[in-house]
């Protein structure tokens, strides 16, 4: 035979509006207090002690909502930045033209596009000079037009017939006239 679990009855007052209740275990609020209205279907529901967070009434409206909100409002917002699977810094841009399915777009294009006062197309290539792709300073950020350029870059340094991009490598060549 089971044993039969007995919670002694207390007298208590509610920790919001200050009414004295009879209350078992952990239970610190009364009935009225522990009334909330559920944020997808508008259904009022009671709460336990163990529910002070939640704002829908059913598991099926807390899967609505969770799906419904969005950004800096939904329940496991981290800032709007993540570091992708690949370690580019990911950032939220719900109302950039270019961005994820998820709303994101890679942090060093975001940074070009600031510097030079437009979006970036598909085809441009932004080149991390020191190699390290969190490392998103605008000295650091190289833009190349298209990708045969960049991989152009890239077999050069590996032939050894030029040095890697550096900051008196682009000064340079900004100063000198193109032929």
């Amino acid at each position: 035979m089971r044993g039969i679990v007995c919670y002694k009855l207390m007298i208590k007052k509610c920790k919001k509006c200050g009414k004295t209740i009879i209350a078992k275990g952990n239970l610190n609020h009364c009935l009225d207090c522990r009334k909330r209205k559920c944020i997808i279907c508008g259904k009022e529901f009671c709460i336990t002690h163990l529910q002070v967070k939640t704002k829908c009434c059913s598991r099926q409206c807390s899967a609505k909502a969770k799906s419904k909100i969005k950004g800096k409002n939904h329940f496991n917002w981290k800032g709007g930045r993540f570091v992708d699977k690949d370690g580019y810094i990911q950032i939220y841009m719900p109302k950039h033209p270019f961005h994820n399915s998820r709303n994101y777009i890679k942090e060093h294009r975001f940074i070009i596009e600031q510097i030079i006062g437009r979006y970036l197309t598909n085809k441009e290539i932004v080149h991390h000079i020191n190699g390290i792709v969190t490392d998103n300073r605008p000295e650091n950020l190289y833009l190349f037009s298209n990708r045969n350029q960049h991989q152009l870059h890239h077999r050069l340094i590996n032939k050894n017939q030029i040095s890697k991009i550096t900051q008196s490598n682009l000064n340079q060549e900004k100063l000198t006239p193109s032929k």
